[in-house]
């Protein structure tokens, strides 16, 4: 299983099992494993409207009444639509400015070391898993996708997802999505699964090895201190190197 799918079919995965209500484990219907999710389906792909577009037959411009016709004066009425105060747009929660990320309503505010990329994309109001921003490191060969995710919408009403069942749900859906297949000589092996906490964040780690190649996925997330049923995860994916040890130290001193 490549790095790639594996991250983009997570939040899917999470949005399935999450939002199951309360039902048991043996009952749920698995079907993580075989749904293969692109990264535009995570970020909100747009799609067509298919609204019909009706073009209105030109007018002969000879058969004009050329005389000026009375008009009615509509000055006193109000346009509804001009009357209407314009929405404004839901601010994200999460800033990026620079290499620095911030989050109040998680309690997050970390300030990457150099060496760390950090691109930051606006949310605004998204309700579904939203990719809010990027965070790479060259050097280490590490990559990270940070995303807000919202369960609003999504539950049934007074349903709320607790954070030991949210990372219950993350681990179910690892554990799903990195099943060896017997029968495919490139599956991946070694699976390990672990865990734990750091700070404010509750963490998952994963590890596993596919063609010879072992790779580690670190996830943390934290829960909206002002908001139920809303979390925001950080996944940092890497292959093991002399710096792995580094690596794992590092993040957990940044994210803590």
């Amino acid at each position: 299983m490549k790095r790639a799918y594996l991250l983009a079919a997570l939040a899917a995965a999470m949005m399935m099992t999450a939002c199951g209500g309360g039902e048991e484990n043996g009952s749920k219907n698995r079907t993580t494993t075989s749904t293969t999710v692109s990264e535009a389906d995570i970020s909100g792909q747009e799609t067509s409207s298919l609204t019909e577009t009706v073009t209105q037959p030109p007018q002969d411009s000879s058969a004009q009444d050329t005389q000026t016709q009375p008009t009615a004066d509509t000055s006193s009425e109000p346009d509804d639509e001009s009357s209407k105060e314009p929405e404004t747009p839901a601010e994200s929660p999460v800033k990026c400015e620079g290499s620095r990320i911030m989050a109040a309503d998680f309690g997050i505010d970390i300030t990457y070391p150099g060496g760390w990329n950090v691109k930051g994309y606006d949310a605004g109001g998204n309700e579904t898993p939203a990719t809010v921003a990027t965070v790479m490191n060259e050097d280490l060969g590490v990559s990270s996708t940070v995303e807000l995710i919202s369960f609003e919408g999504n539950l049934e009403e007074g349903r709320q997802v607790t954070a030991d069942e949210y990372l219950k749900s993350l681990r179910q859906a690892y554990t799903e999505l990195t099943a060896p297949d017997e029968g495919d000589p490139m599956s991946i092996s070694d699976v390990d699964i672990q865990e734990g906490s750091t700070g404010k964040a509750k963490t998952v780690s994963l590890s596993y090895t596919q063609r010879g190649v072992k790779s580690y996925l670190c996830t943390y997330v934290y829960q909206n201190e002002k908001k139920e049923n809303s979390f925001l995860q950080f996944s940092y994916a890497f292959s093991d190197s002399d710096n792995t040890e580094h690596i794992k130290k590092a993040l957990d001193e940044m994210m803590g």
